[in-house]
């Protein structure tokens, strides 16, 4: 709102003046903020090794989601085993012998009586 108070007041008489404003503006906060880098040069390495930190964290959380992917695929043949054990056992049982669940035993299954 300043910049543009300024604008508006007379010494401005044209849009070249204007756009000179402007840039001295902007060249003015470039300055200001390359001067306070170089006053704290203890801030760029800083940067530096947060950068790094995170950069290290990134790598760690990779491993990590590498190892989690692989522990998942031998979970998942794992249970592709047993399944194909158990379809097995299925077939080659006797119908006699799988147990069938009747009523009765459903019963006292659910109130643990036996």
């Amino acid at each position: 709102e300043q910049a543009l108070r300024r604008m508006e007041s007379p010494p401005f008489h044209s849009l070249l003046d204007i756009q000179d404003s402007i840039l001295r503006q902007q060249q003015g906060r470039q300055s200001s903020a390359s001067d306070e880098l170089a006053s704290s040069p203890s801030s760029l390495p800083h940067i530096l090794t947060a950068h790094d930190d995170v950069l290290a964290e990134l790598d760690q959380t990779r491993s990590h989601l590498r190892k989690a992917r692989q522990e998942a695929a031998h979970l998942r043949e794992a249970l592709d085993t047993a399944e194909k054990r158990l379809v097995k056992q299925r077939q080659a049982a006797p119908r006699a012998e799988i147990p069938q669940m009747t009523a009765a035993t459903e019963t006292e299954t659910e109130t643990g009586q036996g």
